[in-house]
């Protein structure tokens, strides 16, 4: 089955699914019952697509093992022509060789018989031999002429036969090349058309999903609305307890209103006993006269007014409590009001005159009538607000029991109510949000499912096509390889010169290079020499400056040898430095002896026995061996001072006379050695300079040597 043939599928999912959504939106108005249908048909819809996908499977594997059956009987065909081929050039190549060793044997069998001939011919004349040389060496001609032509008609048969084959194989290479691309292409199409399966699936998958979202939407809403009418209900059961809580809030702080008054009412008592006391003092009772003593009555008076005080603090928070309380019942209020207005306790300003006036001599007379009237006053008032408020509270008491209880009755019943409702709704939420989950944790699974499925199916496509791939790039590599074997020899051939010209530049650049190096070492060799020349120089600056101070009988002045004492010391020390860099240089640089060595061995007396390099080493060792001696050191650092006294002048004179003419002879044989080197192989350093012309060599190799400075 043709991969391409496949379109049909896509066509009939497309219309599959559009007959299901119309059947789907044609359903109840239930939105519950149009997810269930889209449950369904997702089902249905999945079924079929692997259906489709296993069909497109077997097809393209059908197609593959007939490509695959084409390209072997290619192979076969490919390698039962290059047999042929092989053994037609391998006769062809048989006779031509026995032609060959035939054509040698005739050719030595006339050889044999021209010997013959001529031994025959020894008597005869010239002409004779000449004519039989003539004869012989046509007859040769003439077998050769024959032998070439046949041998040239049977090299072009044999290529004929070799264009031949390669032709045949070519055409068959080329129907196998055509099977690939065949099979390339189906390979092509089935991936393509597998992509565009998967890409309808997922698009339909989205619809369903779509679709199914706005139901699930829809049903949110409807849930919404039944959520807000139980929410309106359970608003009022809310509002209901409010209100019940305010009423048991009220008649809380209508039992804390009473305490609160019960603790005002209590400070009566303390003053009804003090009145009683001072009223049993102005009347005994025995008949007697009435004595008080100054000051006796002043504990009963202050106790007094510290009641009155604390009465009147108590009574103005009493008052402040009900007045900035919210809870306060208005009965309660108006009859908390009127109590306090009428506890103004009218007899205070009595008491406190009389207590006063005890303070000073108070008549028994006027004492006894005024406790009298107090405590006839004060007993009364007690008396009654004690009734009323005793008969008040029992009344509220009893009252506010039994609304409490009823309350309570009222709000126990509505709670366990409530409770009921609570539960039943919350076992229906519950309910609902485990079979929502259910279902969408089966869907959850199923597209899990789904997925893994259309992954797997990728994976065996991805290897069918790398296998595929694979065996295409193995007979495209044997194919090449043949091709390769021939570059490869011309390559190495490139190479090879490539090779040769890089030894080429190589050596010019180490020739190039020992030039360089000898120019640096004959630089660094005149830098050590030139500190000699300059020791010498001041050294005769020295011995002039004494000889004509000697000759005119005169002391050298002070200071007048320090300049070049000073000038003879920092040569010295130059030269230690130059002496430790130059061997530095032999040591640190890469053409250090042996370049030394072959740069020198171009004289024939320097590569004998290395002469002059021992020669450079020993004149090097002896200038430094001077240089640090002694008598030099004692020069500059011992015999100024005494020179400038006028002491040891002939001690001097001999130590400069004899280190003066050692370092003039050190010079001259330095100037005959650097004279001899210079003379004895200038010829061989202006070889090498020759040799190692770098414009030359740019214009020679045409390229640009690095820069070895």
């Amino acid at each position: 089955m043709d991969p391409v043939s496949l379109g049909c599928y896509i066509a009939f999912a497309s219309q599959a699914l559009n007959a299901a959504m119309d059947a789907a939106d044609r359903l109840s108005a239930n939105p519950k019952a149009r997810v269930e249908a889209l449950k369904k048909m997702s089902q249905e819809r999945e079924e079929s697509h692997q259906e489709a996908m296993k069909k497109l499977k077997e097809s393209q594997e059908e197609f593959e093992s007939s490509s695959r059956r084409k390209e072997e009987e290619a192979n076969e065909r490919i390698r039962a022509q290059k047999e042929e081929n092989n053994e037609l050039i391998e006769s062809h190549k048989l006779r031509i060789k026995n032609e060959e060793e035939k054509h040698e044997a005739e050719v030595k069998m006339m050889n044999q018989e021209h010997l013959l001939t001529v031994q025959k011919l020894k008597s005869e004349s010239k002409e004779v031999k000449e004519k039989a040389e003539i004869e012989h060496k046509m007859k040769v001609d003439k077998m050769e002429k024959e032998y070439q032509k046949e041998s040239e008609n049977a090299k072009h048969k044999l290529e004929l036969a070799r264009d031949e084959g390669k032709s045949k194989v070519a055409e068959v290479e080329k129907e196998k090349e055509e099977l690939a691309l065949q099979r390339r292409k189906g390979l092509d199409e089935y991936v393509k058309v597998t992509k565009e399966m998967h890409e309808i699936y997922l698009k339909h998958s989205k619809e369903i999903n779509d679709k199914n979202r706005q139901l699930k939407l829809e049903n949110a809403k409807l849930r919404r609305k039944e959520m807000a009418v139980e929410n309106k209900q359970d608003l009022k059961h809310i509002k209901h307890n409010y209100d019940q809580l305010l009423v048991q809030l009220t008649q809380q702080n209508s039992r804390n209103v009473l305490e609160r008054f019960r603790s005002i009412a209590n400070h009566a008592f303390p003053i009804h006993n003090s009145l009683k006391s001072i009223s049993n003092e102005f009347n005994p009772g025995t008949g007697t006269a009435i004595t008080v003593d100054t000051g006796r009555l002043d504990p009963d008076f202050e106790k007094v007014r510290e009641e009155i005080n604390r009465f009147n603090f108590e009574k103005t928070n009493y008052t402040q409590y009900v007045m900035n309380t919210n809870l306060t019942d208005p009965r309660l209020f108006k009859t908390c009001s009127d109590d306090t207005g009428d506890m103004s306790l009218s007899g205070q300003q009595e008491i406190n005159e009389s207590s006063e006036q005890n303070d000073g001599v108070v008549s028994a007379e006027l004492s006894n009538l005024t406790i009298q009237a107090l405590d006839e006053k004060y007993k009364e008032t007690i008396k009654t607000i004690t009734t009323e408020h005793m008969l008040k509270t029992e009344s509220l008491e009893k009252e506010m029991k039994e609304r409490c209880d009823r309350i309570d009755e009222e709000y126990k019943q509505e709670c366990a109510a409530m409770k009921q409702d609570h539960e039943k709704a919350l076992k229906e939420i519950s309910e609902n949000l485990n079979q929502e989950r259910d279902g969408r944790r089966i869907l959850v699974a199923q597209l899990e499912e789904q997925l893994q499925q259309y992954a797997n199916d990728l994976q065996l496509l991805l290897d069918e096509y790398s296998s595929q791939i694979r065996l295409s790039q193995e007979e495209n590599h044997r194919l090449r390889t043949e091709n390769e074997n021939s570059k490869e020899e011309q390559r190495e051939r490139e190479n090879q010169l490539e090779l040769e010209h890089i030894r080429l530049k190589k050596e010019a650049l180490d020739r190039h290079l020992r030039v360089e190096n000898s120019r640096d070492v004959v630089g660094e060799l005149i830098n050590i020499l030139r500190p000699v020349y300059d020791v010498g120089m001041s050294l005769k600056k020295i011995k002039i400056i004494c000889f004509y101070s000697r000759v005119d009988g005169f002391a050298v002045p002070p200071g007048e040898l320090d300049q070049n004492f000073r000038i003879i010391q920092e040569i010295v020390e130059s030269f230690h430095l130059h002496v430790v860099n130059y061997w530095k240089f032999m040591k640190n640089t890469s053409y250090t002896t042996a370049q030394f060595s072959e740069t020198c061995s171009v004289s024939s007396v320097w590569a004998d026995d290395n002469i002059d390099n021992c020669h450079f080493q020993k004149l090097i060792e002896e200038i430094t061996s001077t240089m640090k001696s002694e008598e030099l050191i004692s020069i500059y650092e011992r015999v100024p001072r005494a020179i400038e006294s006028g002491q040891e002048l002939g001690k001097f004179d001999e130590v400069l006379e004899k280190h003066s003419k050692g370092v003039d002879e050190l010079v001259s044989s330095v100037e005959r050695g650097i004279e001899k080197l210079i003379s004895e192989h200038i010829f061989s350093f202006t070889n090498i300079l020759a040799e190692s012309s770098i414009p030359q060599l740019r214009d020679n190799n045409e390229e640009r040597l690095p820069d070895v400075s």
